[in-house]
């Protein structure tokens, strides 16, 4: 009996100790299992591969909510390293991408590319996103570019990078083990995926109306400037300078050959015989009658200089003087007013002040003749009562000006920025800068009169539009410039459109042309009757 209990007593004794023993195997087992999950997720975490698939940056709308930046969807590819991704693209890639994609895969990391929208394979994911800017790279100089991180360089890119830069990049994480290489089954970590570009900035510009700003200018402009403004409001609709350049290759127009990288609406010019219009309206409001007759005998003698006409006018008055762009009357006039009341009025329209458009763009100052050497040198006061001499004005500046006449005599800042874009397409708009008044409506009117006088008979009649008359002023200036052994002249035209109720105004400057009436006008033509089948 006693026997029998030793014996049941080791068998339980036993049973116990196998099925402790089993017991610690298992415990083993699940801690090993736990231990390759962690440590799974701890490369996943703290390690690993971080590839970067896109910026995507916030949208540049026009005045109508018109995309100018994020134009075009495109698809990028995260591709890990495998056999299966060699092959996926052998498939889409031409011969000459193939051998580079296969190197950078045989390295071991993952890569990032461009593929078809229907591109699928075991190892990569694909993502939709933008391509930032169009081929055509509508206003190039106000919306700027981007640097290779992705912050913006210039324009509107730069000056609102915080709004539209916002959002984190769209990244893929890959899990790796101790010596870098990828962990297969450790599903990618993606982050950015789900942020919108709906957010941004609305500018002012009209994308009809820069569309057919860039097309003239491009067709009959080597190197200058186009600007279309709303003459009620002061928004720029168009600002075009060309040279311009393709956003996408910023590095290949650093040094390039004509310097395209410089917005010339911005930069300053000799002004010459538009800035006529300035001296009219100093000398209408100061008292001079507007029926005020000066005889012209295409000569007249300041000091050792000699100012002419290219003709002898006769017995003109300031209508008939802007009509024909008579330099001996004005050079007469401004000996009349006196230098400090057109210097107060250039002040007014803001010649020789820089003009911030919104932030990041910034204009030239150009460069206001200094009032003590025109009031000590009679020379001086007569360059300046014709646009020449040391006087410097931007393409925006001019625009201004004829802005100022066009509008009965009130003085509005240009704008450029409507507002912020919210992600929910709601706009918050920018506050806007009072109107200044700088001439009297009767002084304005009569200016505006003598402008259609210009475009219907005298020397702007080659701006004339197809319809709706307009009005206009023509400039050719001495730029001291000298090619190939002659001497360059920057010409200007300068108007507004239709004749009556004006709605735009249309600066344009070329820094090489035979005069403003014949080179200038034209394109002012074009403009207009391209404007006229749209509205």
């Amino acid at each position: 009996m006693r026997a029998g209990v030793i014996v049941l007593y080791r068998r339980i004794i036993g049973v116990y100790l196998v099925v402790v023993i089993m017991l610690m195997s298992v415990i083993s087992r699940s801690y090993q299992i736990v231990t390759i999950e962690n440590k799974e997720q701890a490369a996943a975490d703290q390690g690993g591969i971080v590839l970067e698939i896109d910026r995507r940056r916030g949208t540049i709308y026009d005045c109508n909510f018109i995309p100018l930046t994020n134009t075009q969807t495109i698809y990028k590819a995260a591709i890990a390293p495998t056999p299966q991704a060699v092959i996926a693209l052998s498939e889409i890639l031409p011969e000459t991408q193939r051998q580079s994609a296969r190197e950078r895969l045989a390295q071991g990391g993952p890569i990032v590319m461009e593929v078809p929208a229907d591109f699928k394979a075991e190892s990569a994911r694909v993502f939709k996103t933008y391509k930032r800017y169009s081929k055509e790279g509508l206003a190039s100089h106000i919306i700027g570019y981007i640097d290779g991180d992705g912050s913006g360089v210039s324009g509107v890119e730069q000056g609102y990078d915080s709004v539209l830069g916002q959002n984190p990049p769209l990244s893929a994480r890959y899990a790796t083990d101790a010596r870098g290489h990828i962990l297969p089954g450790v599903p990618v970590k993606v982050s950015g995926a789900e942020q919108d570009v709906r957010h941004g900035v609305a500018l002012t510009l009209d994308f009809r109306l820069q569309l057919i700003a860039e097309n003239a200018a491009k067709r009959h402009i080597k190197s200058g400037a186009v600007l279309i403004g709303d003459v009620h409001s002061g928004k720029l609709r168009a600002c075009v300078s060309v040279p311009d350049f393709d956003q996408s290759e910023i590095e290949k127009y650093l040094d390039a050959q004509g310097s395209p990288l410089i917005n010339r609406a911005l930069t300053a010019y000799n002004v010459g015989s538009v800035f006529k219009l300035c001296v009219a309206a100093a000398a209408l409001e100061s008292g001079i009658s507007p029926d005020y007759e000066y005889e012209c005998s295409s000569y007249l003698q300041i000091g050792n200089l000699a100012f002419t006409c290219p003709e002898a006018h006769g017995k003109i008055d300031v209508r008939k003087a802007i009509e024909q762009s008579c330099n001996t009357y004005f050079v007469h006039l401004a000996g009349l007013i006196g230098a400090e009341n057109i210097h107060t009025m250039a002040g007014m329209m803001g010649f020789g002040q820089s003009r911030s458009l919104c932030a990041g763009i910034v204009s030239e100052p150009g460069r206001l003749t200094k009032l003590d050497v025109i009031n000590e040198q009679p020379a001086a006061l007569a360059n300046f009562a014709f646009g020449q001499g040391e006087l410097m004005a931007t393409p925006l500046q001019i625009l201004n000006m004829t802005a100022a006449i066009a509008a009965g005599g009130a003085y509005i800042p240009p704008e450029l920025v409507d507002g912020t874009v919210e992600e929910d397409g709601s706009l918050i708009p920018l506050r806007h800068q009072p109107a200044v008044r700088v001439m009297s409506e009767k002084t304005a009117e009569l200016l505006r009169e003598a402008m259609i006088d210009v475009v219907s008979q005298g020397t702007g009649t080659a701006g004339m539009p197809a319809v709706g008359g307009a009005g206009g002023k023509t400039a050719t200036a001495e730029s001291g410039w000298r090619r190939e052994g002659r001497k360059v002249s920057q010409v200007w035209f300068s108007g507004f459109y239709p004749a009556q109720n004006p709605r735009y105004t249309v600066t344009i400057l070329m820094e090489d042309g035979v005069s403003g009436g014949k080179s200038a006008a034209p394109i002012f033509k074009e403009i207009a009757d391209a404007i006229s089948v749209i509205e």
